[in-house]
């Protein structure tokens, strides 16, 4: 899809799943922190997620 062309749903799963992903347990890691998944989605954003979205939900934190 042409940037800017990716439905508001799908950019707010994409985020909603990294954060699950993250601060969940793996076999093969622990969870991380809300804090450190935060800063991840903060580092990721513009590149993988929507920055407008990943302020809106480092705002509820």
């Amino acid at each position: 899809m042409k940037e800017g062309k990716i439905p508001l749903q799908s950019r707010i799963i994409a985020i909603i799943d990294a954060y699950d992903a993250m601060t969940s347990k793996r076999s093969y890691r622990d969870s991380l922190t809300e804090e450190v998944v935060i800063e991840e989605l903060k580092i990721n954003a513009g590149s993988q997620f929507d920055p407008e979205l990943v302020k809106v939900l480092n705002r509820s934190y």
